[in-house]
């Protein structure tokens, strides 16, 4: 299944084969400042920025805000359009290796965490301010969004989950001024085709990175009820999570009640000793 997903794309034609994918529908807004669209558990979030870099990040943001639950963390950021290249690379699709914005000269380095073979090719992408309408030089892409995507997901998440994927549109058989929406989808349905495997992965690792932040059944319990000092209170995450692994969360929930009035130090002893009673009547079932 695949996993939560926050795609930040320009514009509708880019837009449409994952809309018709993942059946997304437009959240209706009374203050809408983007264009949103959502599936209907919520996992997958789409939003419209328009052209440019600004826009894109902020679409981005305001993604974010929009959110029913959960963090942005635990939802692997996507730019996802058609980008020019000075290379004979039309309908490919690449996931950007290095983003950098042409005005401002910054950069940002997305790490490859999924299985080799697994995504697109990587490649350079070099967000410009206007338009390039002939003449593309070296092996990087040209587009006009990431840039500000990278800007603003790099707040919402780590870099990792924070990905761009481009289809080459335009490159020297391939003019710009031939593009047109039916030319847009076609290309961008066959990159999202070519990318599946990719997210299906990525969103996995997302999803386990942010189970393993997520606080354990009772901590919150536990911290407002014992001072922990902030080494207490890793240990007692720890070993909560392993009552969660073995499913006897309750149980460490009834050892609170137990033991509330005890200092921090003999808590975490009592739990480090019920989970080893624990761990034995397993072991003996």
């Amino acid at each position: 299944m695949m996993g939560r997903i926050s795609w930040v794309i320009a514009f509708r034609p880019e837009a449409q084969p994952v809309i018709d994918r993942f059946s997304l529908r437009k959240v209706k807004n009374e203050r809408e400042l983007f264009p949103v669209y959502r599936s209907e558990d919520g996992r997958i979030s789409l939003v419209l920025s328009g052209l440019g870099k600004v826009l894109s990040s902020a679409a981005a943001v305001y993604l974010a805000s929009t959110e029913p639950e959960d963090s942005p963390e635990e939802s692997l950021w996507l730019n996802f359009g058609i980008a020019g290249s000075g290379e004979r690379d039309f309908g490919k699709a690449f996931l950007g290796s290095r983003i950098t914005d042409e005005g401002s000269g910054k950069s940002w380095y997305p790490p490859a965490v999924w299985s080799r073979g697994t995504g697109p090719a990587r490649r350079e992408v070099r967000t410009v301010d206007r338009p390039v309408l002939s003449g593309i030089e070296g092996s990087s892409l040209v587009d006009m969004e990431a840039s500000g995507f990278m800007a603003a997901a790099s707040k919402l998440n780590t870099l990792e989950f924070c990905q761009c994927i481009k289809v080459v549109s335009d490159d020297p058989d391939h003019s710009v001024h031939e593009i047109d929406r039916s030319r847009v989808e076609a290309l961008c349905e066959k990159a999202l085709d070519e990318s599946l495997p990719f997210l299906e992965e990525l969103t996995s690792l997302c999803g386990e990175r942010a189970a393993r932040r997520r606080a354990p059944v009772g901590f919150q319990e536990w911290t407002e009820r014992v001072r922990f000092t902030v080494s207490q209170g890793h240990q007692l995450r720890k070993l909560l999570q392993k009552f969660e692994i073995l499913g006897e969360s309750q149980r460490s929930l009834d050892l609170l009640s137990e033991r509330r009035s005890e200092p921090a130090k003999a808590c975490l002893q009592s739990l480090r000793e019920e989970l080893e009673l624990v761990r034995m009547r397993n072991r003996e079932k």
